[in-house]
């Protein structure tokens, strides 16, 4: 099990099957191998096998699945282009 702690947001990682996230706003890509959720101010991507969304409420979600990789990019042009404030 393993805690990332942020200023705007928190996730607990329950041994690579399940992830907790907090701070979401939008769900932008949804399949087996990869989840995009949108945060406040990050970009978080999920890469692994036989992903699903096991439940989401208020502003967390939690994900099921063969967790490989968790991506986190807080690059501000890039959220805001996923968000569409900016032009492609």
């Amino acid at each position: 099990m393993g805690n990332i702690i942020h200023e705007s947001y928190h996730i607990l990682i329950e041994n690579g099957k399940k992830i907790l996230i907090s701070d979401c706003k939008k769900i932008l890509e949804y399949s087996p191998e990869c989840i995009k959720i949108l945060l406040s101010k990050e970009l978080i991507t999920l890469i692994g096998e036989n992903l699903s969304l096991y439940d989401f409420f208020g502003n967390e979600v939690q994900v099921s699945g063969n967790i490989k990789a968790l991506e986190i990019l807080s690059d501000s042009d890039a959220i805001k282009k996923q968000r569409g404030e900016l032009s492609k």
